[in-house]
């Protein structure tokens, strides 16, 4: 005999709703149903408002859908944890280099770099952005630092 029982809305953890918000997110997201995805993802953020994952990948689908300003108010939010992600910050970063917001790419490019210094693509995304005589020979030195520091470094194998 099967037995079934019925949970209500109500009855459901904020942690299932959330998860159960994301995965729908992500389905609608991989569908290229940007609309559907981003309601999905602000539910999550509505639990959970801090949400790493929901807060990048509404950036991405709203990026997706409506070009380059939204995911750069979404993602730049004052406070938003998205800028604690290397991922997210390094998507954010090439989204100010694509817009001509230079300084802001670099300085996205600079606190990965701070945190994993030898981020390569946070190196491109700092060598793509440099536009001024000084930052160039700052970036060249940031890089030729980097290069010796992994010549000296003992191998771990």
């Amino acid at each position: 005999m099967l037995l079934v029982t019925g949970t209500t809305d109500s009855e459901v953890s904020n942690e299932s709703r959330a998860n159960l918000a994301l995965f729908r997110g992500d389905r609608a997201f991989a569908a290229q149903d940007y609309r559907k995805a981003e309601v999905e993802y602000r539910d999550v953020l509505r639990i959970f408002s801090d949400d790493p994952v929901a807060t990048r990948q509404l950036g991405i689908s709203t990026r997706s859908r409506e070009g380059w300003p939204k995911p750069m108010n979404i993602c730049n939010a004052p406070g938003c944890s998205s800028r604690k992600n290397n991922t997210v910050l390094l998507k954010l970063g090439a989204t100010f280099s694509a817009v001509g917001s230079y300084g802001e790419a670099r300085d996205a490019a600079t606190q990965i770099l701070a945190r994993q210094p030898d981020d390569e693509q946070a190196l491109l995304l700092l060598t793509d952005a440099v536009r001024a005589p000084g930052e160039v020979e700052e970036t060249r030195q940031r890089i030729e630092a980097l290069r010796q520091r992994t010549e000296t470094a003992p191998d771990t194998i």
